[in-house]
């Protein structure tokens, strides 16, 4: 009997050792990202302060970089349209969902490449 009474107690602390270090692995994972526990609303916040209607390309870019932002610039020039657009997307943005999200900026420019309007979504990636 008193055997069996230590290898259940073995059992009980192993198992919230476990538990603990999954506990502190989560919260170091947390700290380490760039955004941490992010909404949209904030992001497009933070463009509003920052990136005003009229903002140049690099001015842009520049943003994106600094907050290490993934970016790409599309060029698309054809008869039917004319539109310039850098896309940039924060990845894996939400904790304790059962869906990946990420959020997707899209910001449009003018003729004259300066921006004419953003939009900040967010999209659903994967499990």
């Amino acid at each position: 009997m008193r055997k069996q009474n230590i290898i259940m107690a073995g059992t009980a602390v192993a198992v919230c050792a476990v538990i603990a270090l999954a506990a502190l692995v989560g919260v170091a994972y947390e700290r380490t990202r760039p955004w941490g526990r992010i909404a949209p609303a904030r992001i497009e916040t933070d463009i509003r302060n920052h990136l005003p209607i009229g903002s140049s390309r690099a001015e842009i870019a520049a943003y994106l970089d600094k907050k290490g932002i993934e970016h790409s610039y599309i060029s698309e020039n054809n008869y039917a349209r004319n539109s310039n657009c850098e896309v940039a997307i924060i990845r894996n943005t939400a904790f304790n969902s059962p869906v990946r999200t990420d959020i997707q900026i899209h910001f449009n420019f003018n003729r004259d490449l300066r921006l004419a309007s953003y939009s900040v979504k967010e999209i659903y990636t994967g499990p």
